[in-house]
């Protein structure tokens, strides 16, 4: 028997009167068709998805450069108030004002203890003046 005629005689015998692969060609059909259907609303899916991914990173970004603004703008204002205690700390510690002539003049704290020590034993001198 030739190459040809054994092939020939094989396919025969695999295919036969070819019922075997028409169904098969079927099922493929089918196939095909059911992965067509599930790749079309996959795809759909994945179009959505991906439109509400980019709404949110859009509003993200938005609320990034929002924050980042008032950040900057509230770490302006923590600094001025800063250099405003800075300032403050500054003059009291060079004496100026109540607070640093009291903490520097050791006579007028004396003398301010002892004006509280008298209001507290005769609270009436803060009423009448004699």
């Amino acid at each position: 028997m030739s190459r040809s005629a054994h092939l020939v005689s094989t396919l025969d015998k695999a295919a036969g009167d070819g019922t075997k692969l028409k169904s098969m060609l079927s099922d493929l059909v089918l196939v095909a068709r059911t992965v067509r259907t599930v790749v079309t609303q996959l795809s759909g899916r994945a179009i959505k998805l991906a439109s509400k991914v980019e709404s949110i990173v859009g509003e993200t970004d938005s609320f990034i450069k929002e924050g980042r603004a008032e950040f900057n703008t509230i770490s302006g204002e923590v600094r001025k108030a800063l250099r405003g205690v800075s300032e403050l700390m500054e003059n009291v510690r060079d004496g100026e004002g109540t607070i640093g002539a009291l903490l520097h003049d050791r006579e007028m704290y004396d003398d301010i203890r002892e004006m509280m020590k008298d209001l507290k034993r005769h609270p009436w001198k803060f009423l009448w003046k004699e």
